[in-house]
């Protein structure tokens, strides 16, 4: 992870760890099923969630129990909390270094069902495909030696 990709990283997980307790716990349902948006829970996913959740003192069992739609109802509320969860939906996407066509699929799915801003959500996928490119493309390139 770049210098920049974890500072944006930190500073977006600090934002979240401000908001009411209900909230973050709705960010912690949706992205339970972006990371299990392919049917496969890999480990890196698994430990990006868990990892997720520690930070902000829950568990995959609280969160399961939400339900998936007035997760994303409240989330669409705030302005802010809505872009903050774009971000982080963008980023479970690609946790374990791809987004398919069932990853594809799940997010044309959210998007109809529960209204969500499709050109917001779509730029920060795009944005974070990009990060991830930028960042695997310097590693290549330290690997050269170049």
């Amino acid at each position: 992870m770049s210098f920049l990709s974890a500072f944006t990283h930190s500073v977006e997980e600090r934002l979240v760890r401000l908001w009411p307790e209900q909230e973050r716990a709705a960010l912690g349902r949706v992205l339970y099923e972006v990371y299990n948006a392919d049917g496969k829970f890999t480990p890196l996913e698994r430990k990006d969630f868990d990892g997720f959740l520690s930070r902000l003192s829950s568990t995959a069992m609280q969160v399961q129990a939400l339900d998936l739609g007035e997760s994303m109802t409240l989330l669409q509320k705030d302005p802010k909390h809505r872009k903050v969860a774009y971000i982080w939906i963008a980023h479970a996407l690609f946790a374990d270094g791809g987004y398919n066509a069932e990853e594809r699929s799940f997010v044309d799915g959210i998007i109809k069902k529960y209204g969500l801003d499709e050109a917001m959500l779509r730029a920060e996928i795009k944005e974070t495909q990009k990060q991830k490119v930028d960042e695997g493309l310097k590693t290549i390139l330290a690997e050269l030696g170049d």
